[in-house]
């Protein structure tokens, strides 16, 4: 048997619908300027972020093979949180973009190894990090500093 709606119960409905009408406008309205990691683009999805990682390592004539990969998504927290609290979120947002603050990071090993890579890149697909961890007593060659000062200007 059929039960018919009393008054207060439409009234209920009603107040329900309406509430939600104006809480999905408040959400539309404010998101991004409450959330500023809603703004990201990601031009550089994941798997392109690894493989360029990974062309970069290359190009610079090292070979990963044999090694394991991780990659993850991160970010400067304290630097996101100083901005967000210096500025309003969208703008702190912008800026953090700017600065590459979200980043796709790739990292190579070998378990029990000190030998490894880090190659970070921004979600707008540049390269933000750089890294080639060795163990102190690996061999190498021994630079006179003023040699040493003019390669590392070079690369930069």
């Amino acid at each position: 048997m059929m039960e018919k709606l009393s008054k207060s119960d439409v009234r209920l409905i009603v107040v329900c619908a309406v509430m939600s009408v104006i809480s999905v406008l408040v959400v539309q309205r404010y998101f991004r300027t409450a959330f500023p990691e809603a703004a990201i683009e990601f031009e550089l999805t994941r798997e392109q972020a690894a493989e360029s990682a990974g062309n970069y390592v290359a190009s610079r004539g090292w070979d990963v093979d044999g090694y394991r990969h991780a990659s993850r998504f991160v970010y400067e927290e304290e630097e996101k949180t100083f901005l967000e609290r210096q500025r309003d979120a969208e703008e702190a947002g912008g800026i953090f973009s700017a600065v590459n603050g979200w980043r796709w990071a790739n990292r190579w090993f070998k378990p029990g190894e000190k030998e490894e890579f880090r190659v970070d890149f921004s979600t707008a697909g540049a390269i933000a990090f750089f890294e080639h961890v060795v163990a102190e007593n690996a061999p190498g060659d021994s630079l006179a500093r003023d040699i040493a000062r003019d390669i590392a200007e070079f690369y930069l």
